[in-house]
């Protein structure tokens, strides 16, 4: 795809989207860990942000000038990890 771009042969490149799923969150009783505590970084856009971002433009030969994030919790309820209570999400 890269060498696709760079030789012009599918044309220049206005828009990109990136969507992410992941069936390691999707666990109903996981509890919250590092994904969710945003003291971590936690969150796809933590974990993974910057590592989209940088294979857009090394896919893109160019700097990425504009992002926009969308993001949502799916599962707001899940056992706290020291206490195993349900506990509402506190990204």
């Amino acid at each position: 795809m890269r060498a696709m771009l760079q030789s012009g042969a599918i044309g220049q490149v206005r828009h990109c989207s990136y969507i992410f799923r992941s069936d390691y969150r999707g666990v109903l009783d996981r509890p919250w860990d590092w994904w969710a505590d945003s003291q971590m970084g936690g969150g796809t856009l933590g974990a993974i942000g910057s590592h989209v971002i940088d294979s857009f433009s090394w896919v893109l030969g160019t700097e990425i000038t504009s992002v926009l994030g969308m993001l949502s919790t799916h599962i707001k309820e899940r056992p706290d990890k020291a206490s195993g209570a349900t506990s509402r999400s506190y990204v």
